[in-house]
């Protein structure tokens, strides 16, 4: 064993053996490149060398998860924020300014280590129902497995449901980078549409159907790799039917807006991503009853997209960053909640503040109405996020990245606030509440309450 540690190697052979780990670093090191800008050149070893390369970011995020007390990792990455502060804060000049209405609250209770729906009455103060999700048995009629879903994120530590909708007899269809499920008051599943991943909003169109995104479980476009996201954008029936699956890449590039996404430079594993399909339920002038709108993030561009006809009516790419969910406001308006996100390839972050934007269309201006009173709470979010303007011009801001929800008087006053944060002090992800006005908000309480759930 001696001769074998202490045997003389010639220095040629020492040279020789440091220059192949060299070169092979390199190559190591353009492979991963090659892969990490979405190329596919080097094929399955491509793929295996990045998968390498990405252990020890992997490692390092688990044993970060471990030291705080967060195993599953639903905890945000801002914890520190807002010291002193958790739970819900209502300010009395609420009364005053005429608040009203509930609050389908949606988060990750960090206490209770999964997912909770909680109406809250807006008025009162006081939550009035909760629903704890058990994944579990929300997911168990799921047959078919998309090539887009992880089912290790549909149990109950790990399920993040996202923009829950009740329905008139008190049932709510949930999802969250999952299957879509209409599912009981009682926490069990009606029916389950798994031939697809839904994720981001859900929102109610016409005649009783419901507009959402998906991911097309194959893409359309020849000669695109299989690890392209093509975006659908979908409708379904209350009764778990599917009316309408269009690819955003394919009208796109019917619409002649093929360079948006498809240039050299754009990585081929997610060009788009879709956020938000919002659906016209009146005719305007520049908008027809039955269109939808639509958010698409990577591009930063807002679209108007016609079903009916298959036909892009207008786009608009910035001066909104990254942005999640547009709102119609009025008859000339819309509203976008504005990231403001950057990619410097160094890490995406937000330049300056996340602000919501008004776009006019008839004069072609955008201006930020509520600019002071977001600016005043350092409002920031990188990705996700809701906006919601109430009917008596309330407005509801999730800011999901910080677990942090906000409720303002028209006049720009902080009158509800709820810091998602737990006993061990972690702050833990929201999943964009919905605002029910007092009638509907009081039919939905009175059908949780009557059903027969153990």
């Amino acid at each position: 064993m001696d001769k074998l540690l202490f045997k003389r190697i010639d220095l040629w052979l020492v040279v020789l053996i440091v220059v192949m780990l060299l070169l092979s670093m390199l190559a190591f090191g353009a492979i991963v490149r090659d892969r990490a800008f979405g190329h596919n050149r080097f094929g399955a070893i491509g793929e295996i060398s990045f998968q390498i390369a990405s252990l020890p970011a992997e490692a390092g995020r688990e044993l970060q998860r471990l030291m705080s007390d967060d195993v599953a990792g639903m905890s945000t990455l801002h914890s520190e924020e807002f010291e002193g502060r958790s739970g819900w804060e209502f300010s009395d000049s609420r009364l005053d300014s005429g608040l009203d209405g509930y609050l389908l609250f949606s988060r990750h209770d960090g206490d209770a280590g999964h997912h909770v729906f909680e109406l809250v009455d807006l008025k009162s103060g006081t939550v009035e129902h909760r629903i704890d999700l058990d994944a579990s048995v929300l997911f168990s009629q799921v047959e078919h497995i998309s090539r887009f879903g992880n089912p290790e994120d549909w149990q109950s530590h790990r399920f993040q449901a996202v923009h829950p909708l009740p329905l008139e007899n008190g049932d709510l269809l949930v999802k969250g980078n999952s299957p879509m499920v209409r599912m009981s008051p009682c926490g069990e599943p009606i029916w389950t549409i798994d031939q697809s991943i839904f994720h981001h909003t859900i929102e109610p169109g016409l005649d009783g159907e419901f507009w959402t995104s998906s991911y097309m479980e194959e893409h359309r476009i020849d000669g695109l790799p299989n690890r392209f996201v093509d975006p659908g954008i979908t409708k379904f029936s209350g009764d778990g039917e599917v009316l309408f699956d269009r690819s955003l890449a394919e009208v796109m590039i019917k619409a002649d807006l093929a360079p948006l996404f498809l240039s050299y430079q754009l990585p081929m594993n997610d060009p788009l991503h879709l956020n938000d399909v919002e659906p016209v339920l009146e005719d305007g002038p520049y908008w027809k009853r039955g269109d939808v709108f639509l958010s698409i993030r990577h591009l930063s561009v807002i679209m108007l997209y016609r079903p009916s006809t298959d036909e892009v009516i207008w786009w608009k790419q910035g001066p909104w960053m990254a942005p999640h969910d547009v709102d119609i406001i009025d008859a000339t308006t819309i509203s976008i909640f504005n990231n403001n996100a950057y990619n410097l390839h160094g890490g995406s972050f937000v330049q300056g503040l996340s602000q919501i934007n008004y776009y006019d269309f008839a004069t072609d201006t955008v201006s930020r109405p509520f600019k002071e009173a977001l600016e005043a709470q350092n409002f920031k979010n990188e990705a996700a996020g809701l906006f919601t303007l109430l009917p008596d011009g309330h407005y509801y801001v999730d800011q999901s990245e910080f677990g942090r929800t906000m409720i303002f008087t028209p006049d720009g006053e902080l009158v509800v606030e709820h810091i998602n944060r737990a006993e061990n002090g972690l702050i833990y992800h929201l999943g964009w509440s919905r605002y029910l006005e007092r009638d509907k908000g009081d039919q939905f309480l009175k059908q949780l309450r009557a059903a027969d759930c153990e």
